[in-house]
């Protein structure tokens, strides 16, 4: 089993608002819903 890191930027929004880049691992967390999306490719 291959492992890989899933630091790094990825996109970011609370609620429905705009996305925005982060760095993870991100240290402040919302009140409400929020999410966050990164594509990348399985080798």
């Amino acid at each position: 089993m291959q492992e890989q890191s899933l630091n790094g930027v990825w996109q970011y929004r609370i609620g429905q608002g705009k996305y925005t880049e982060k760095t993870v691992p991100y240290s402040i967390a919302p009140v409400g819903s929020s999410e966050c999306v990164r594509k990348f490719d399985l080798e």
